[in-house]
């Protein structure tokens, strides 16, 4: 009996001792993937053939890269692979949601550790640099009632409304209406003199997958990122067209991201470390807008992808 009770005691310290190996290996895959993955050698500038005159950025919701890259239920984003750049270790920042939506505008968190909605923060943002700089900006978003509206409305949420945050918008009547609801693309897009430098769009519980299908937001997917691309503007002009995924989930947060456009390299990967810090760094090097001095002015440029 003694030897029974001495043999089960080594087990459950075995057991005990894979348990906590694996569950430390859980938590801390995403630092492990970033530390084994190919570093990017700080890149702070693009240097283009041609210079990119729109910039639109689709943020969908809520699935770990490998809930989307080679799903059966993701094809048109994954047949989209042949077009642009995949980025296979761009991560989102942190959990829950609003982070990461800051931080892509803002380049910050500002200690938004929950999707609050009172939260408003007193900072500059790519709106200052993007006006700074002359560029026409539009956020549109699926669901939204308008009128500077703060709160959740149906199957629109606030925490995926990273402007209405910023007291320099939403407190400015010329800035907050250029927050609008999902129809005005279809206006907007009609001819090159009302469409936007920057386009941001943000789609409902539904269309972004935090709540339906996978298969319902590709659908969703495929038929805006068909309407940009047979815009006037987009065919004649050149554009950069951002598709990427928010967060993964808490075991996982490395998110489908993919850049699409004329100046963009086609059926083409990069396996260098990323994240939504070195998205809005991008955006900035573009057009030249400088850097907001936070996370982003840290940031490395994603400039492999472009040809």
């Amino acid at each position: 009996m003694a030897f029974i009770k001495k043999y089960r005691i080594y087990f459950l310290v075995f057991s005990l001792l894979i348990f906590l190996i694996i569950g430390t290996y859980l938590i801390f895959k995403d630092d492990f993937r970033k530390l084994t993955a190919k570093k990017a050698s700080r890149q702070t500038t693009i240097k283009l053939e041609n210079k990119i005159d729109y910039v639109a950025i689709i943020v969908m919701e809520n699935k770990p890269y490998d809930k989307i890259v080679g799903s059966s239920e993701a094809s048109f984003f994954n047949q989209s692979f042949v077009k642009g750049s995949l980025l296979t270790n761009y991560f989102g920042l942190k959990n829950p949601s609003l982070q990461n939506y800051l931080g892509l505008i803002g380049g910050d968190t500002f200690g938004a550790n929950n999707n609050c909605t009172r939260c408003f923060i007193d900072s500059r943002n790519l709106v200052d640099l993007l006006e700074e700089k002359g560029k026409i900006w539009k956020a549109y978003m699926e669901g939204y009632p308008g009128n500077c509206s703060t709160g959740d409305f149906g199957v629109y949420v606030q925490r995926h409304n990273p402007f209405i945050y910023f007291d320099n918008i939403r407190n400015n009547p010329k800035r907050c209406e250029k927050i609008v609801t999902f129809q005005k693309l279809t206006d907007d897009l009609a001819s090159i003199s009302t469409t936007p430098n920057f386009i941001w769009i943000t789609p409902d519980l539904c269309h972004d997958t935090h709540d339906c299908s996978i298969k319902i937001g590709d659908d969703w997917l495929k038929a805006i990122v068909d309407q940009l691309t047979s815009s006037k503007a987009f065919k004649e002009k050149n554009y950069l067209l951002v598709i990427t995924y928010d967060e993964g989930d808490l075991l996982d947060n490395r998110v489908a991201t993919l850049l699409l456009g004329p100046t963009v390299r086609a059926d083409f990967e990069s396996n260098i470390v990323y994240d939504h810090y070195s998205m809005l760094r991008t955006i900035e090097s573009i057009w030249g807008l400088g850097s907001l001095g936070k996370n982003d002015a840290k940031a490395s440029v994603i400039s492999e992808v472009f040809k």
